[in-house]
């Protein structure tokens, strides 16, 4: 399994954990073009800082050093890597690929 899959695996995980506090007719899609910010997300900004830092946790948990998915390198690119599940995915293994040990 690539670390795109794995991490894919694991933001899936994640996600099901929010949607389980979530009420039944709230339960959130995970797909690709699902929007995590902005006007066409059903996240609140509680949430998507919760699964923001549970999905840093995971994936530093899995891969055995710190992953930061909301830093400066987030914020400056020109492209919200926080737009919908498949742009925070490639951005999340772009981040893992490129890591080390810090």
């Amino acid at each position: 399994m690539n670390s795109s899959e794995k991490i894919t695996e694991i933001f899936a995980a994640v996600f099901q954990d929010l949607n389980d506090e979530r009420p039944a007719e709230q339960q959130l899609d995970f797909d690709a073009s699902t929007p995590l910010v902005g006007s066409r997300s059903s996240l609140d900004s509680i949430e998507m800082v919760t699964l923001l830092v549970n999905l840093e946790t995971s994936l530093s948990e899995t891969f055995g050093r710190p992953i930061r998915l909301s830093d400066e390198k987030a914020m400056s690119e020109t492209r919200s890597p926080f737009k919908n599940i498949a742009s925070l995915v490639t951005f999340a293994t772009k981040v893992v690929d490129t890591s080390t040990d810090e």
